[in-house]
């Protein structure tokens, strides 16, 4: 639950007192009439229009006594007194109060194109920078997509000092209901959420048909239309995104053959680091009640103890901690197709020397990290073969980049070659590689 509306509170009524001293009955606009909703369509405004932002909440809310129209009153009212973190935050506000209502019975069912035009005229009385609309920049297409984001993506603000406790999930509307998208996706709860500021956490589907890797599932089984993909992002887009793990509730393996894993703009496989609080993540409840009750309702259950939830898929799920954002796909990746080689080939050299060894694993053309690969001896004249390599036959894991860098002290003269094996998630098959011959000899 959000703390946000709590903290304001103090803020909010002050600002309230002012926005009603400044209009009398007689100057007061009063409530607009709520145009048809079909009038709506996402077309940006050139700046901060007040009466078309009460204009598209009249469409878009249920109820015309929602907070948001006080909260509209009390931005105007900061705006006009050019106090912009104040309106900011009133921004944040009714940001808020879109991801609480959408797809429940606190928005007009038919009306997401009003919801989408309300969300822009918000951001255009704040000073935060969102992108532009037709942005060439896909991961930038917030505007485009806008009406799928609130009908069947991720739409959270995240930042305020209760925020660590949920999720930024996408959701959709099965018969009707608000219900988590199938499979859970979006980013993950996480200590590290950023509290230094709130910002906008959005999220839709996407359908990617060159994918360089068979996709490992679809996502939003349980609403219309096919995806594969998805796209994440922020506003302000500059917001720290350190630490944040964005995942998908799939099964990180498929049988013994073949690994599932997030891939990342098509090129980038994440060493799987896979979500839990996203793949626990309930069904928020949101009942309809007057705005502060909620808020104090919000409060409390910051104190509450939480009900634990059984996980979607287990404790194999995907994700990973990606150096940007967006976008991100499931791919499967079939063991045998995984390729080894060695990039760094072992040298002739004398017993109990270090000798440098770095072996890469690819599938179709893609770095595949968390392969642990094995190297063994073979072809060894003398005996034992298997107590040649001091240690033992060693395991490392490839990094981001698919290399598994080794170190191997020989500790016997003779002939060898070395042979590479790799397996990830318990998926067997990988091919296997042969190095060069060396030969060590005594000091």
């Amino acid at each position: 639950m959000r703390r946000s509306a709590v903290a304001l509170l103090p803020a909010i009524g002050l600002l309230l007192a002012v926005a009603c001293s400044d209009r009398d009955s007689a100057n007061s606009r009063g409530p607009l009439t709520a145009p048809a909703t079909s009038a709506f369509t996402i077309v940006p405004a050139t700046s901060c229009d007040i009466e078309v932002m009460e204009s598209a909440a009249h469409a878009y809310f249920s109820s015309h006594s929602d907070v948001v129209f006080q909260t509209i009153e009390l931005m105007e009212s900061a705006r006009n007194h050019h106090n912009s973190a104040a309106a900011n935050a009133y921004g944040f506000v009714m940001l808020r109060e879109v991801a609480d209502k959408r797809l429940t019975s606190g928005v007009v069912a038919s009306a997401t194109a009003a919801g989408a035009s309300f969300v822009i005229d918000v951001l255009r009385c704040t000073t935060l920078t969102f992108p532009p609309l037709t942005s060439p920049d896909v991961k930038q297409s917030f505007l485009d997509n806008l009406v799928l984001i609130l009908d069947a993506g991720v739409f959270e603000v995240r930042g305020g000092s209760g925020d660590a406790t949920t999720s930024a999930a996408a959701y959709l509307s099965a018969g009707g209901v608000r219900t988590l998208a199938a499979p859970h996706w979006g980013v993950e709860r996480h200590p590290n959420w950023p509290t230094d500021g709130h910002f906008l956490v959005f999220g839709y589907p996407t359908l990617n048909s060159n994918a360089l890797i068979d996709p490992a599932t679809n996502l939003n089984t349980n609403g219309p239309n096919t995806y594969n993909s998805f796209e994440i992002g922020t506003i302000p887009d500059s917001h720290p995104k350190t630490g944040l793990l964005v995942g998908v509730c799939y099964s990180s393996v498929t049988g013994t053959t073949a690994a599932n894993r997030l891939i990342h703009n098509n090129a980038d496989l994440f060493d799987n680091s896979p979500p839990t609080y996203l793949c626990s993540t309930p069904v928020a409840s949101l009942a309809s009640v007057k705005w502060y009750a909620r808020a104090i309702q919000r409060a409390a259950s910051l104190f509450a103890p939480k009900t634990a939830h059984a996980m979607q898929g287990g404790e194999l799920d995907i994700g990973g901690l990606p150096s940007s954002w967006s976008p991100f796909a499931t791919a499967k990746i079939v063991g045998s197709n995984v390729g080894t080689g060695f990039t760094t080939q072992p040298v002739n050299t004398a017993v109990g020397t270090a000798i440098p060894v770095v072996v890469r694993a690819m599938t179709n053309g893609v770095p595949v990290p968390g392969v642990a690969i094995t190297l063994n001896i073979i072809n060894n004249n003398g005996v034992p073969a298997g107590a040649v390599i001091v240690g033992g036959p060693p395991t490392v894991n490839t990094d981001s980049q698919g290399y598994a860098t080794f170190s191997i002290v020989i500790g016997k003269a003779g002939g060898y070659n070395l042979v590479a094996s790799g397996a990830m998630s318990g998926v067997v098959g990988t091919n296997t590689v042969t190095s060069v011959r060396i030969n060590v000899k005594n000091h």
